[in-house]
């Protein structure tokens, strides 16, 4: 189960197939929209300006393809809009780098004890599903 950090990382993330859409639980992002047809204005404007394909390997995709992405994600409830609510739009500056946070427990520890042992209750954790 996954939170999502960038609006246009993630939907790259998810056209390449990097990680399922079943597996968002949600998107934090800097958008501010009232209703779905403002946030695909906004999600069409990202396309345009390039914000979307460049750096990134969307440009393999067409923008109706982005926008059909943007919508489910839109109309399942998993676009989390910070703005909406307040004025910082940002998410904590501790995971600002990252793309995806895992909602399971995430190790902080670089002691290779742990780090192994980590590893393994991830593969258990996995192969138990």
């Amino acid at each position: 189960m996954l939170i999502g950090t960038s609006l246009r990382k993630c939907i790259d993330s998810l056209m390449n197939k990097h990680v399922e859409e079943k597996d968002v639980v949600c998107i934090i992002t800097s958008t501010k929209s009232n209703n779905l047809e403002e946030f695909l204005q906004i999600v069409d404007y990202y396309y345009d300006m390039g914000d979307i394909t460049v750096d990134f390997d969307c440009e393999d995709f067409s923008k109706e393809d982005i926008l059909k992405m943007a919508e489910t994600l839109y109309n399942k409830g998993k676009i989390h809009q910070p703005r909406n609510y307040s004025g910082n739009p940002h998410v904590h500056p501790k995971f600002r780098n990252q793309i995806w946070l895992d909602i399971l427990p995430t190790n902080e520890n670089s002691n290779q004890l742990v780090v192994d042992a980590y590893g393994k209750y991830k593969m258990l954790d996995a192969l138990t599903k």
